[in-house]
This record gives structure tokens, C-alpha cells and sequence, in this order.
């Protein structure tokens, strides 16, 4: 009897059906069983108010995008895109070293861990190929995600961008892989994992090199 009764009672509790929750624990004297269906269910609203959701991921791409245009506009107009971009990276990014960071232009060293490395990859530094990704000022950066995983506090986007220059008008597309977690402290968003990268071109000779081997 009591076997099904928590089974049941795991039913309702899956179903948020509240009036027969109360019926059953009504029916039990205290034990171990009802004091650890309390945990659960406090845990289980701590787990569904930090909990992502798309709508967050997409605003938070719109962010993302709007900060980086406003960094190349205050460097064109010689005001203070230093400080900006200080803020953009610890305002949208997890605390360094905890982020995973491969940005799309990088070569020499294509692994950026840590804020100062990241930041001379925005806006130039001590890397020497750097020449500062915002700097050269998009006027319309859009994300368009192929697919959204989402598990508790932690998301997961895959897909492309578009960047548009805003000196030549020019579009170039890059290939994204985004990965965010929610804080419990502020309940924001924070990028943990950015890998970018051009979209892979088939070289017709270096595939027939490839097919001999």
C-alpha cells in the first residue's frame, strides 16, 4: 500500500497536481520518506527558477551583438571603448579562466584564457596577430541558432552569425557554438564556452590528396 501511494505520489508531483499531494501526506504520520518528498520538492523549485529558457539565450545574443557594435562605435568616434569593453566582458562573461574561449580570428593563439587574452582579441593588446575584432565596426550583427540544448541552469546554442561591416557594407558568417549558465546569486546569464569558426571550404586538390593517402 504504501509502495503505491509513492509511486502515485511521485505521479502528482511530476503532474504539480497539489490537491491530491495534500490528500496523500495527510494520510502518512511523519517519516524519512515525507521528509525527504520536502527536500524534493524544494529543490525542485530552486531548480525551476534558475532555469533558462530560449527567450533569455536569444536576448542575451541581442546583447552580445549590440555590445560589440557599440564598442567599434566609440572607438570611431575616439571615446572611451577601452572601459566599454572591460565592462562587455565582465558584465556577458563568466570569471576568467572559467571560460572556454576559441574566437574566429585567431591563429597563433587560438585558445584565449584568460581576461587579458580575451580582451586583446576584442580590442588589441599584447597578442601581436590581434587587431581588434570589434574594432572594425559592424553596424548589424545577427545570431541564427540551429539548435538550443538546455538542461537546468546550463544552455548550450549552436549555429551562425552575420557580420556586417560598417565601413564596406560587406557580410561575413561565421559558425558558433555558445555555451551559458545562469548564476544563482543574480539569476544573469554568463558565457562560459564561445567557439567560432569560418565554415569549412572544400579544396577540391586537397581532397584528392586526401582520398590517395
Amino acid at each position: 500500500m504504501l509502495k503505491s501511494c509513492r509511486t502515485f505520489l511521485d505521479y502528482c508531483i511530476q503532474a504539480k497536481n497539489l490537491k491530491y499531494i495534500v490528500i496523500i501526506l495527510t494520510s502518512f504520520s511523519t517519516s524519512s520518506y515525507i521528509l525527504s518528498l520536502i527536500r524534493r520538492l524544494k529543490n525542485k523549485k530552486i531548480e525551476n527558477e534558475n532555469l533558462i529558457t530560449e527567450d533569455e539565450i536569444k536576448e542575451y545574443q541581442k546583447k552580445w551583438a549590440n555590445s560589440v557594435i557599440l564598442i567599434g562605435k566609440l572607438y570611431s568616434h575616439n571615446e572611451n571603448y577601452e572601459a566599454y569593453a572591460k565592462f562587455f566582458l565582465e558584465d556577458l562573461y563568466n570569471t576568467f579562466p572559467n571560460v572556454l574561449f576559441k574566437p574566429t580570428k585567431a591563429s597563433v593563439v587560438q585558445f584565449r584564457n584568460t581576461y587579458e587574452d580575451a580582451l586583446s582579441y576584442f580590442i588589441t593588446g599584447d597578442i601581436i596577430e590581434d587587431t581588434g575584432f570589434a574594432l572594425e565596426q559592424w553596424s548589424d550583427i545577427i545570431f541564427k541558432n540551429n539548435k538550443i540544448y538546455i538542461q537546468g541552469d546550463i544552455a548550450t546554442a549552436m549555429g551562425e552569425y552575420t557580420f556586417k561591416s560598417d565601413k564596406t557594407n560587406k557580410v561575413i558568417t561565421a559558425q558558433y557554438t555558445f555555451g551559458y549558465l545562469k548564476c544563482k546569486e543574480s539569476n544573469k546569464l554568463k558565457i562560459y564556452l564561445q567557439h567560432s569558426s569560418i565554415p569549412y571550404k572544400l579544396d577540391t586538390d586537397l581532397f584528392n590528396i586526401i582520398r590517395c593517402m
